[in-house]
Protein backbone atom coordinates (compact mmCIF):
# COMPACT_ATOMS: atom_id res chain seq x y z
CA UNK A 1 0.00 0.00 0.00
CA UNK A 2 1.76 3.43 -1.01
CA UNK A 3 2.49 5.22 2.21
CA UNK A 4 0.52 8.17 1.10
CA UNK A 5 -2.80 6.12 1.39
CA UNK A 6 -1.54 4.98 4.77
CA UNK A 7 -0.99 8.49 6.32
CA UNK A 8 -4.52 9.36 5.02
CA UNK A 9 -6.33 6.51 4.71
CA UNK A 10 -8.05 7.26 2.11
CA UNK A 11 -5.97 5.36 -0.75
CA UNK A 12 -5.74 8.74 -2.69
CA UNK A 13 -2.36 9.58 -4.78
CA UNK A 14 0.31 11.36 -4.15
CA UNK A 15 0.45 15.26 -5.78
CA UNK A 16 2.54 15.41 -8.58
CA UNK A 17 4.92 17.67 -9.10
CA UNK A 18 4.54 20.26 -11.69
CA UNK A 19 5.19 18.42 -15.33
CA UNK A 20 5.05 21.18 -17.78
CA UNK A 21 6.69 24.87 -17.98
CA UNK A 22 3.62 26.45 -17.90
CA UNK A 23 2.78 25.11 -14.29
CA UNK A 24 5.92 25.43 -12.41
CA UNK A 25 5.45 28.99 -13.77
CA UNK A 26 2.00 29.36 -11.87
CA UNK A 27 3.72 27.64 -8.73
CA UNK A 28 6.20 29.90 -8.96
CA UNK A 29 3.96 32.70 -9.12
CA UNK A 30 1.49 31.50 -6.86
CA UNK A 31 4.98 31.08 -3.89
CA UNK A 32 6.00 34.97 -5.28
CA UNK A 33 2.31 35.76 -4.01
CA UNK A 34 2.10 33.70 -0.39
CA UNK A 35 6.06 34.73 0.29
CA UNK A 36 4.99 38.37 -0.12
CA UNK A 37 3.43 38.36 3.49
CA UNK A 38 7.29 37.84 5.20
CA UNK A 39 9.11 40.64 2.18
CA UNK A 40 8.37 43.45 3.99
CA UNK A 41 5.48 44.41 0.66
CA UNK A 42 3.34 44.78 2.82
CA UNK A 43 2.58 47.85 5.54
CA UNK A 44 5.57 48.11 7.63
CA UNK A 45 3.35 47.49 10.72
CA UNK A 46 2.20 44.09 9.66
CA UNK A 47 5.54 42.69 8.36
CA UNK A 48 6.67 43.70 11.74
CA UNK A 49 3.87 41.98 13.63
CA UNK A 50 3.99 38.39 11.35
CA UNK A 51 8.38 38.60 10.28
CA UNK A 52 9.08 35.73 7.85
CA UNK A 53 9.51 32.42 7.58
CA UNK A 54 13.02 30.83 6.44
CA UNK A 55 15.07 27.57 5.64
CA UNK A 56 17.97 26.89 8.25
CA UNK A 57 21.02 25.48 6.63
CA UNK A 58 24.41 24.32 7.39
CA UNK A 59 27.19 26.44 5.65
CA UNK A 60 31.04 25.85 6.92
CA UNK A 61 30.89 25.92 10.79
CA UNK A 62 27.85 28.12 11.07
CA UNK A 63 23.78 27.69 10.58
CA UNK A 64 22.04 30.43 8.38
CA UNK A 65 18.94 31.30 7.47
CA UNK A 66 17.17 31.89 3.84
CA UNK A 67 14.15 33.58 3.84
CA UNK A 68 11.62 31.76 1.87
CA UNK A 69 10.54 34.93 -0.19
CA UNK A 70 13.71 34.31 -2.11
CA UNK A 71 14.18 30.71 -1.76
CA UNK A 72 12.93 28.96 -5.04
CA UNK A 73 13.98 25.28 -4.64
CA UNK A 74 16.98 23.27 -3.12
CA UNK A 75 18.63 20.71 -5.09
CA UNK A 76 21.85 18.41 -5.49
CA UNK A 77 24.87 19.68 -6.98
CA UNK A 78 24.95 18.25 -10.47
CA UNK A 79 28.30 18.72 -11.15
CA UNK A 80 29.52 22.39 -10.51
CA UNK A 81 32.46 24.45 -13.50
CA UNK A 82 34.83 26.07 -12.41
CA UNK A 83 34.72 29.46 -14.14
CA UNK A 84 38.47 30.63 -14.14
CA UNK A 85 39.37 34.03 -13.44
CA UNK A 86 36.59 34.40 -11.01
CA UNK A 87 36.84 35.33 -7.39
CA UNK A 88 37.35 32.52 -5.13
CA UNK A 89 33.63 32.52 -3.65
CA UNK A 90 32.12 32.23 -6.57
CA UNK A 91 31.90 27.75 -6.63
CA UNK A 92 31.31 27.98 -10.74
CA UNK A 93 27.87 27.78 -12.66
CA UNK A 94 25.80 24.33 -12.97
CA UNK A 95 23.06 23.70 -15.57
CA UNK A 96 19.36 24.40 -14.58
CA UNK A 97 16.40 23.46 -16.26
CA UNK A 98 18.70 24.52 -19.80
CA UNK A 99 19.89 27.31 -17.77
CA UNK A 100 23.31 27.95 -16.40
CA UNK A 101 23.20 29.56 -13.01
CA UNK A 102 26.02 30.93 -10.78
CA UNK A 103 26.86 29.00 -7.40
CA UNK A 104 27.92 31.04 -4.40
CA UNK A 105 29.86 29.68 -1.92
CA UNK A 106 29.06 31.27 1.55
CA UNK A 107 31.68 29.40 3.37
CA UNK A 108 34.30 31.07 1.68
CA UNK A 109 32.28 34.25 1.26
CA UNK A 110 31.48 34.93 5.00
CA UNK A 111 34.01 32.13 6.57
CA UNK A 112 36.64 32.01 4.75
CA UNK A 113 36.73 28.33 4.23
CA UNK A 114 35.40 26.44 1.51
CA UNK A 115 31.73 24.25 1.81
CA UNK A 116 33.14 20.64 2.62
CA UNK A 117 31.70 17.74 0.62
CA UNK A 118 30.18 15.59 2.91
CA UNK A 119 31.73 11.84 2.85
CA UNK A 120 29.15 9.83 0.90
CA UNK A 121 26.51 12.77 0.07
CA UNK A 122 26.39 15.25 -2.76
CA UNK A 123 26.25 19.03 -1.45
CA UNK A 124 22.78 20.62 -1.77
CA UNK A 125 22.16 24.32 -4.00
CA UNK A 126 19.57 26.85 -2.54
CA UNK A 127 18.29 28.27 -5.84
CA UNK A 128 17.52 32.40 -4.97
CA UNK A 129 15.77 34.61 -7.04
CA UNK A 130 16.11 38.64 -6.56
CA UNK A 131 14.42 40.36 -8.94
CA UNK A 132 14.39 37.55 -11.86
CA UNK A 133 17.68 36.72 -11.22
CA UNK A 134 18.39 33.58 -9.85
CA UNK A 135 21.85 32.55 -8.96
CA UNK A 136 22.57 29.41 -6.25
CA UNK A 137 24.18 28.75 -2.96
CA UNK A 138 25.84 25.81 -2.12
CA UNK A 139 24.83 24.02 0.91
CA UNK A 140 26.32 21.02 3.47
CA UNK A 141 23.04 20.30 4.89
CA UNK A 142 19.45 20.98 5.41
CA UNK A 143 18.63 21.91 9.30
CA UNK A 144 15.14 22.46 9.05
CA UNK A 145 12.58 25.33 8.33
CA UNK A 146 11.69 28.56 11.37
CA UNK A 147 10.51 31.80 11.38
CA UNK A 148 12.13 35.26 13.17
CA UNK A 149 10.48 38.71 13.78
CA UNK A 150 12.13 41.53 12.26
CA UNK A 151 12.47 43.48 15.32
CA UNK A 152 13.61 40.05 17.09
CA UNK A 153 16.88 40.47 14.94
CA UNK A 154 20.37 41.51 16.56
CA UNK A 155 23.12 42.99 14.22
CA UNK A 156 25.90 41.49 12.94
CA UNK A 157 29.40 41.94 14.27
CA UNK A 158 30.57 42.18 10.22
CA UNK A 159 30.59 45.76 8.40
CA UNK A 160 30.82 43.99 5.23
CA UNK A 161 28.47 41.29 5.95
CA UNK A 162 25.36 39.79 3.95
CA UNK A 163 23.75 39.11 6.96
CA UNK A 164 20.33 40.92 7.43
CA UNK A 165 20.63 39.76 11.19
CA UNK A 166 21.05 37.08 13.96
CA UNK A 167 18.03 34.55 15.09
CA UNK A 168 17.96 33.66 18.90
CA UNK A 169 21.87 34.54 18.94
CA UNK A 170 22.55 30.95 16.85
CA UNK A 171 20.97 31.43 12.73
CA UNK A 172 22.23 34.11 10.42
CA UNK A 173 19.29 35.56 8.29
CA UNK A 174 21.11 35.75 4.84
CA UNK A 175 20.46 38.66 3.05
CA UNK A 176 19.84 37.78 -0.46
CA UNK A 177 20.03 41.10 -2.06
CA UNK A 178 22.99 42.09 -0.90
CA UNK A 179 24.45 38.72 -1.60
CA UNK A 180 22.82 39.82 -5.81
CA UNK A 181 24.43 43.00 -5.49
CA UNK A 182 27.82 41.53 -4.47
CA UNK A 183 28.12 39.26 -6.97
CA UNK A 184 26.22 41.53 -9.73
CA UNK A 185 29.50 43.55 -8.39
CA UNK A 186 31.97 41.14 -9.07
CA UNK A 187 31.13 39.61 -12.40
Amino acid sequence: MDSAADAHGNGSQRPQMPQTQRQQQLLQRRARQLAQVGSGALDGRYAIELGARFLEVKIGNGRYGIPYHWLCEVIHDNGLTRVPGTVEWIAGTMARRGELITIIDLALLLEGSATAAVAGARRMVAVVVEEDFSFGLLLEDVVGSSSYFYQTLTASLRHDTVVMGIHNGEVAIIDIAAVAEKLNQTV
